[in-house]
């Protein structure tokens, strides 16, 4: 399954060029598959003091810095990046997730829009906005990029695991925006939201339920659907030891897919 990168650090995804530095980049890269963010960032900062104007390197720095809590870092880094390739969504992107996960959400609703109009079928970047504009309280936005994610996304596990993980077809910020409620004033007969973690309102996404509701999905067998809701509870989760645990606990799943 495709990254959903949910806010993630989900997020934060790892070029794979290089030209000088080649040999401290690609140990750079092993080491960050393998779970070794610093020693993947300190080789990374090698890759960059050989050939600084290489926004891959740069870019791969800010992903380990990211990785190990260093939001500011990692910020940093994917400005720098963008400023030597300012046409790169992805760097954009992670840029995003780096701003949402240090609760800056105006500047990463901003980076989401940059990247999905560097790259309109960025389904992740849609997803990912939807995110934000759900914690910040609009709902209608939310939904909207929520959707716009699943009409772009070519990969149908990714696809449904998108609407799992969002509920599209349930879980509204209002009764009112429930499918066939044509205005406000007909909320009143749509049933109450039930108050399980699959009622998770697009105002109030609760890295708890997530969790909460990743783990009753893989029991049920859902894999996919718990990837999302850990990939999700990742990106918002923004104490570093209560997002490290999760994070692992998502590379689990992910590796024994």
């Amino acid at each position: 399954m495709k990254r959903l990168t949910l806010l993630v650090p989900v997020t934060l995804l790892l070029s794979a060029c290089a030209t000088q530095g080649a040999t401290a980049f690609y140990d750079g890269v092993r080491l960050y598959r393998e779970g070794f963010y610093a020693s993947s960032r300190d080789a990374f900062d090698s890759a960059v003091r050989e050939n600084p104007r290489n926004a891959t390197y740069v870019n791969n720095r800010g992903v380990a810095r990211a990785r190990l809590g260093d939001l500011d870092g990692a910020v940093l880094d994917y400005t720098q990046a963008m400023q030597l390739t300012p046409t790169d969504a992805e760097i954009v992107f992670n840029r995003g997730n780096a701003y949402a996960a240090a609760g800056n959400l105006g500047a990463a609703i901003n980076d989401f829009t940059t990247a999905v109009t560097l790259s309109p079928d960025y389904s992740q970047a849609y997803f990912n906005r939807g995110t934000v504009r759900a914690a910040v309280g609009d709902a209608t936005g939310a939904l909207s990029d929520w959707q716009a994610a699943v009409d772009v996304e070519r990969d149908p596990w990714t696809k449904a695991a998108m609407r799992r993980g969002t509920r599209l077809d349930y879980a509204y910020a209002s009764p009112a925006m429930r499918p066939g409620v044509a205005n406000p004033s007909a909320a009143a007969i749509a049933p109450p939201a039930p108050t399980t973690p699959d009622a998770l309102s697009a105002q109030a996404l609760d890295v708890r339920a997530l969790v909460a509701r990743a783990m009753a999905r893989e029991v049920e067998g859902d894999r996919p659907g718990a990837v999302a809701d850990l990939r999700v509870a990742v990106a918002m989760e923004t104490d570093g030891a209560r997002r490290a645990r999760i994070d692992n606990l998502l590379r689990s799943l992910e590796a024994s897919r």
